[in-house]
């Protein structure tokens, strides 16, 4: 395949990955964001080593056939810093990137206080599933501002929302946005995004 036919095939499934609502490349609040740089950054680095991976098959399947005559013994030594490089350092510095990244967006993760753009606290909402239906409260504010609808949630941009989400007799799956959980009956989960 060569590189204009593969451009041909992944390229619009990259750029159609964009526009997905349900899209981790497309965040939708700050601990989303954290993650997708993260997932973004994992993917491209998968990527780069994969190609290279191929590449380094290629490269041996395509070297000179011969006889041991021709070619060096198996034990004339030499190819450990193969081994070394490739096999331990280069994946040891990788992982330990993704290692630091991931420490850093959990740091950035809604449930630490005082993070940045974090200054209101987020407004509660409790989502109840029943066998057929959604009851969703509202539960900011003074007591007289609190209300409940009926299969209808509105949460806010750009801040962060904490759900609880209840059942009452079967498992639910809640979809909200780039927020999906499931809650068994007569248990609790909480969900943010």
């Amino acid at each position: 395949m060569s590189l204009r036919n593969a451009t041909r095939i992944f390229a619009p499934l990259v750029i159609t990955n964009y526009a997905m609502a349900e899209s981790v490349i497309a965040p939708a609040g700050p601990a989303a964001a954290s993650l997708s740089r993260l997932t973004l950054f994992v993917l491209i680095v998968f990527s780069i080593v994969t190609v290279v991976m191929w590449v380094l098959l290629g490269a041996i399947l395509r070297r000179p056939r011969g006889s041991f005559e021709e070619h060096a013994p198996v034990d004339a030594g030499g190819g450990e810093s193969w081994v070394l490089i490739g096999g331990f350092a280069i994946p040891t510095v990788i992982l330990a990137i993704i290692f630091v990244m991931g420490l850093q967006a959990m740091a950035r993760s809604p449930v630490h206080e005082g993070m940045p753009g974090m200054e209101m606290d987020p407004p509660a909402i409790r989502v109840i599933g029943h066998q057929w239906w959604w009851e969703v409260q509202y539960l900011e504010g003074p007591l007289e501002l609190h209300f409940s609808t009926a299969n209808e949630i509105h949460i806010p941009t750009g801040r962060a929302v904490e759900v609880e989400l209840l059942s009452r007799d079967v498992i639910h799956s809640f979809p909200a946005g780039n927020v999906r959980n499931s809650v068994a009956s007569n248990t609790r989960t909480w969900a943010s995004s």
